[in-house]
């Protein structure tokens, strides 16, 4: 009798063993859903995670893998995300096919992935996180599609190998560091636009020589072309320009001697840069035209000789420029003369 009841109880045992490895096999996964859907799958060295409509790659199995194929569907299920840091630190991935049901690349998705050469990003990406390609060091080229709206902070940080970027006309924003230290990036062009440039953006960028800036711009944060030794100015008798080819005054970065006394600027200059005339103690008079619109931190700093601004326009004008709070630190008593009236 006992014996009967023993192998009754292991018989038990075994179907239920049975049917639960059935089901984990069947699912590959942790866990599933009310519609039956599997939350986490492994797809070809890549964890697909299920978010109610589709999937998401959550992460890679295993970081030695050195190609990645993202699919467009699983189980008929589109793979809409790449999540934050994915493939983050996959030091032998060389290239990635990503599918064309992706919208979004998370923060840091492909950091320090240094071995990688070649990504194509679908044109339905419309979202790059935060540092995405950050310390892709070996990263040549790369098109940003159109559907995307903002070069995220430190994007293409540290892509030391990077010589050649498509930004399309779509790009409004280029955020903090978006390409610090890409010391290969020789040439680019600015969409029309774009409006706010970050700090740092450019910074270190040893040979950058040309760069086009676009009329549309009207925020450049502080050091945005730091250490940018080759970039080549356009240049009147006072100052260092950027611009494009129609209008090569845009932004006055920078004065081209601290002793001038008195100036006059380009009728087509509209952002007088971070410190633009920062220490110049002799200038005593400068004629501003009424296309400046941004007058940014300390353009002024340390004028102390300061006494006259001639301004082409009405006081409304002057007063409709945006101002950093300090763009006149450091001066004394001065007088900025419209053509109604003085202030």
């Amino acid at each position: 009798m006992k014996r009967k009841i023993l192998i009754a109880i292991l018989a038990v045992v075994a179907v239920i063993t049975c049917v639960f490895g059935l089901t984990a096999c069947r699912h590959k996964g942790n866990g599933g859903n009310n519609r039956g859907e599997i939350n986490d799958v492994l797809v070809d060295g890549l964890i697909l995670q299920y978010n109610g409509n589709g999937y998401t790659v959550k992460k890679v199995f295993d970081n030695r893998l050195t190609t990645a194929k993202i699919p467009d569907k699983y189980r008929r299920k589109p793979v809409t995300a790449i999540e934050t840091e994915a493939f983050a630190g996959c030091f032998l991935l060389e290239s990635v096919n990503i599918g064309d049901n992706i919208t979004s690349i998370g923060m840091g998705a492909f950091r320090h992935c240094s071995a990688l050469t070649s990504i194509k990003i679908p044109d339905s990406v419309t979202s790059i996180g935060n540092s995405a390609f950050m310390g892709c060091s070996a990263l040549t080229s790369i098109t940003i599609p159109d559907g995307v709206t903002e070069i995220s902070d430190g994007l293409f940080s540290g892509c030391n190998a990077l010589k050649e970027i498509v930004i399309p006309d779509s790009i409004t924003k280029i955020g903090n560091s978006a390409f610090w230290c890409c010391f290969s990036l020789t040439d680019i062009t600015l969409p029309d636009g774009l409006t706010v440039i970050g700090e740092e953006a450019f910074s270190s960028c040893t040979s950058l020589r040309n760069l086009v800036m676009p009329d549309s711009v009207t925020t450049i944060g502080e050091r945005a072309f730091k250490d940018c030794h080759s970039l080549k100015y356009n240049e009147d008798i006072i100052a260092y320009y950027l611009g494009n080819n129609v209008n090569p005054f845009v932004v006055l970065v920078k004065v081209n001697s601290k002793g001038i006394i008195r100036c006059t600027l380009s009728e087509k200059t509209k952002i007088i840069y971070i410190n633009a005339f920062y220490g110049c103690s002799s200038l005593e008079s400068i004629t501003i035209p009424d296309s400046v619109t941004i007058i940014e931190s300390g353009a002024f700093r340390f004028c102390r000789s300061l006494t006259d601004i001639y301004f082409n326009g009405t006081k409304e004008q002057w007063g409709a420029i945006s101002k950093s709070e300090d763009w006149d630190y450091g001066t004394y008593t001065y007088t900025v003369h419209c053509t109604d009236g003085d202030i």
